[in-house]
């Protein structure tokens, strides 16, 4: 009697919803069944009206919900998932559903901001200089920085990966969790083709209307087509494996070549933009200059792109299309320049009297810049026939210091009080002044006070023109370039470390200030300007992932490489728990993981790119970073997001001794196969467009509306082929799969 009376309390204070009943000690055998619990609480509680009863096991017990009226025809769907909490279940799937959609929305702002984050990495990484020489207007050499980084590699391999970041990891995650002989992962490969085909087809859409009236091209023509090309070929790859040979089954090989893909890519891209010079390849190219369409331009308008709709800090950045022929002419000179340019290591020497000063030496520079400045006291003595000998000199780590020029100045030449700034000629010698060895330009002031002594303060500028001495190809210099080289690394990381320490404080103090204040848009002058409502409400929305991904670490430690490792650790954080919320998504609306993937998860990972394309295709003067980075990123998706889980889950099923990698997604191949014939179309309304339009976006408002509603039909196309196939309203064209018994339908 005590347990009954002790239910019906339970049942009173439940009120007809749902009702907690404590499990029976395990020692005494449990003789109540699901339908068992249900029929009693009917009998005990009277409820005539009652017509469903469901009951879900937890920990403690069991969770029992008594549905009536309108709640008995809500369909009852157990989704299993570690964000789901008990009881959640018993929910209505309304109630569920928008819950798992606003949670799936705001991870996706949070992949977007720490994407962020992950771009400005790769911008500081990518904007890495080093010195190289060329010939100078006169032909002699001189020193420039470019960058250490190839615009078009870096497109293609950080760039690529900082895009298509959470679809490879969602893909490599995936694999991991169901690794053989457990069901393959669905979610990964089908977001990475859903997104490839929202990027090639919907983005580009948006890009061609976006410059109207006006018209961009593709500069670099011959790496896009390279790209669009693996754009294309990547897919008609993966269908070829997943349904033609050994259909279903993943061998070793063909992940691995699968993943060789990408070497390939960056190598017949990088041959292309060096214009198939393989031969001098440290040798400085027009290439290898900045232009409109470069890796830093994109990163920028991305990063705007994003901060836009999270009310983050914008990025200024200018137009600098009219200093890029600048830099490619001077380039160019480069070419002509035989293979041993002379250079030289300056530094100047000051000698006035018993005193002597000396300059910095300056590394591989015919116009060095030192801008150092020195005192001589007491020159009394010398003010009527005493000189400044200035002596420049080439700096030898191993042999003596050659002599490069030599200058006297006669003190009786300068007026006491009165700064001197001119340039002097330096002669070979002493005795060969007419020789001319370069110039070099000195400012000096001589102060002659009454009570005091006099003296010379003598500010070493510049020089210009000096005498290339070093000789490349020699191993003594190289061995000498290398100690000496070594040396100033080891002195610059002491100075680094210690530095590294003391701004370490400041810079995080600055990033989590940053997190936590709106900002707003920036006038013509980089000024910032007051945030709007817009601007408000987007950062009280997505303060959270601010103030969590300001825990990075800043970009100015190791080069942005600490950052960048960091921000793609935190990606595959948000990444997994996208993957969990999309399929819990799926399983509460009733959509398939394959149908989820192309849809939302797509969208939702593409939304930052979209932004970031449609701004580069309004401000940018050629079309490279609108739709240039769309054919890299789609290769890149596949040879990494395919190649990398697909080599990993096959070697693990080989090497363990599991039996051979099966991936079987129904429908998988005709997804693949629709958006292969897309993504040709595609290509051919770009190709066309350049043809009769002058250029692949903007032009005439009418055919670029055409053009754009053409490739948004194409997507759509994909869309719902892909779903009626996941669904069996449609069949595949081919039918090949492993087991002669395997059902025809999808599970």
């Amino acid at each position: 009697m005590a347990t009954r009376r002790r239910t019906r309390a339970r049942v009173a204070c439940v009120a007809a919803v749902a009702l907690f009943c404590t499990p029976v000690a395990e020692s005494r055998p449990n003789i109540f069944t699901k339908e068992d619990l249900c029929n009693r609480i009917n009998l005990l509680t009277n409820w005539s009206d009652t017509v469903s009863c469901q009951s879900e096991k937890t920990a403690g017990g069991h969770l029992i919900s008594v549905f009536e009226g309108s709640w008995a025809h809500q369909q009852y769907t157990e989704c299993d998932s570690y964000l789901v909490m008990h009881g959640a279940n018993m929910w209505s799937r309304s109630t569920r559903g928008a819950l798992f959609l606003i949670a799936l929305l705001y991870t996706f702002l949070g992949i977007a901001i720490v994407a962020d984050v992950f771009m400005n990495a790769i911008e500081v990484i990518t904007s890495k200089e080093i010195d190289r020489e060329i010939a100078g207007e006169d032909g002699k050499p001189e020193t420039i920085k470019v960058k250490y980084w190839n615009d078009t590699i870096a497109n293609l391999s950080l760039m690529a990966l900082g895009s298509s970041a959470p679809e490879i990891l969602l893909a490599v995650i995936g694999v991991v969790t169901a690794l053989p002989p457990e069901e393959a992962d669905v979610l990964g490969p089908g977001t990475i083709v859903g997104s490839a085909s929202f990027n090639l087809l919907f983005i580009t859409a948006i890009c061609i209307l976006s410059p109207s009236p006006n018209t961009t091209k593709v500069e670099q023509y011959g790496v896009f087509l390279i790209t669009a090309f693996f754009a294309v070929e990547a897919y008609i790859w993966l269908l070829i494996i997943i349904d033609f040979n050994t259909p279903e089954v993943i061998d070793i090989w063909e992940a691995v070549v699968t993943l060789l893909h990408f070497p390939l890519m960056l190598v017949l891209a990088y041959g292309q933009d060096r214009n198939w010079n393989f031969k001098n390849y440290n040798k400085v190219l027009p290439s290898d200059g900045e232009h409109p369409g470069d890796a830093s331009q994109y990163t920028k308008f991305r990063r705007n792109a994003i901060r836009y709709f999270t009310g983050g800090k914008r990025v200024m950045w200018k137009d600098d299309h009219s200093e890029t022929h600048d830099v490619a002419h001077s380039l160019e000179a480069s070419l002509s320049v035989g293979k041993n340019i002379r250079t030289s290591d300056p530094y100047a020497v000051l000698r006035l009297g018993k005193q002597i000063e000396k300059t910095q030496w300056i590394r591989k520079n015919l116009n060095p810049k030192w801008n150092e400045t020195f005192t001589f006291e007491n020159v009394d003595d010398l003010l009527a026939d005493g000189a400044l000998a200035v002596d420049v000199f080439d700096h030898d780590d191993l042999t003596s210091d050659d002599l490069m020029g030599v200058c006297d100045i006669p003190l009786a030449r300068l007026q006491p009080g009165t700064e001197l700034e001119m340039w002097y000629k330096l002669g070979k010698n002493a005795r060969k002044f007419g020789v001319e060895q370069g110039e070099i330009c000195l400012s000096c002031l001589l102060t002659c006070p009454v009570t005091s002594e006099s003296s010379l303060r003598v500010s070493v500028l510049s020089a210009r023109d000096l005498p290339g001495l070093d000789k490349n190809n020699k191993y003594i210099d190289k061995l000498a370039s290398a100690a000496g080289a070594r040396i100033k690394k080891l002195k610059r990381q002491a100075t680094f470390h210690r530095e590294t320490y003391r701004r370490m404080k400041v810079d995080w103090q600055l990033q989590f200030k940053d997190a936590l204040l709106p900002n707003g848009e920036k006038d013509d002058n980089g000024d910032d300007l007051e945030p709007s409502g817009m601007d408000l409400t987007m950062h009280f929305l997505t303060v959270f992932w601010k103030v969590f991904f300001a825990c990075i670490p800043p970009t100015n430690y190791y080069g942005g490489w600490l950052t960048f490792y960091t921000a793609l650790s935190f990606i595959g954080l948000v990444t997994a728990v996208v993957g969990e919320l999309a399929e819990t998504f799926g399983c509460i609306v009733g959509l398939k993981d394959s149908v989820t993937a192309i849809t939302f998860v797509a969208l939702g990972t593409s939304l930052p790119d979209t932004f970031a394309s449609k701004v580069a295709a309004r401000e940018s003067p050629v079309a490279d970073a609108a739709i240039g980075n769309v054919t890299g990123s789609n290769a890149v998706n596949v040879f990494l997001g395919i190649g990398i889980p697909w080599t990993m889950a096959a070697v693990y099923a080989e090497v363990g001794d599991k039996g051979a990698y099966i991936s079987r997604s129904c429908g998988f191949g005709l997804s693949v196969g629709t958006y292969c014939v897309c993504a040709g179309l595609a290509v051919a309304v770009l190709t066309v467009r350049r043809r009769l339009n002058g250029g692949e976006l903007g032009g005439n408002v009418f055919w670029a509306r055409v053009s754009a509603a053409f490739l948004v039909t194409l997507w759509l196309v994909y869309i719902i082929v892909s779903s009626l196939r996941a669904y069996d309203h449609i069949g595949d064209i081919w039918t090949i799969t492993t087991d002669a018994s395997s059902p025809a339908v999808c599970p």
